[in-house]
């Protein structure tokens, strides 16, 4: 036995730090658990706006009055405005997926936007400023 509280007495410090090693792993790993928790919430808002802009894609030609036209257009420049203020505010940090991308946006902007936008919405800066920064970003 006293052998035992020798060997006690000398490991003891050892034995101390030992829930604080405990503790500061559990602090790491709830760390990342919640950066990993952030990173997939930001990819599944993106998902869903990137969805969006799809489908819309795809029933543009579905419209064929001037006023479903209007109609789609309003939806689906307000949708790239979303779409282009969640790159420009960091909502999605990861700057691989602004880059992965950059085409997409450009052609949207060039193609659909720069097309079917009115003059005004094309001139006034007010009028969908985040995809307007979005594309100058993204032209260089």
């Amino acid at each position: 036995m006293a052998c035992f509280l020798e060997w006690l007495k000398n490991w003891s410090p050892l034995i101390a730090a030992i829930p604080g090693i405990i503790a500061a792993i559990g602090l790491l790993l709830t760390w990342k658990a919640i950066r990993e928790s952030r990173r997939t919430r930001e990819l599944q808002i993106f998902y869903t706006v990137f969805k969006d802009i799809k489908e819309l894609e795809e029933k543009q030609s579905n419209y064929q009055t001037a006023e479903q036209k209007q109609a789609w257009n309003s939806l689906f420049f307000n949708t790239l405005e979303f779409f282009s203020f969640l790159i420009n505010r960091k909502m999605v940090s990861d700057e691989r997926i602004s880059e992965f991308f950059k085409d997409s946006v450009k052609a949207w902007y060039e193609q659909l936007f720069w097309k079917n936008s009115s003059p005004k919405e094309r001139d006034d800066p007010g009028i969908y400023p985040e995809l307007k920064e979005l594309y100058k970003k993204l032209r260089k």
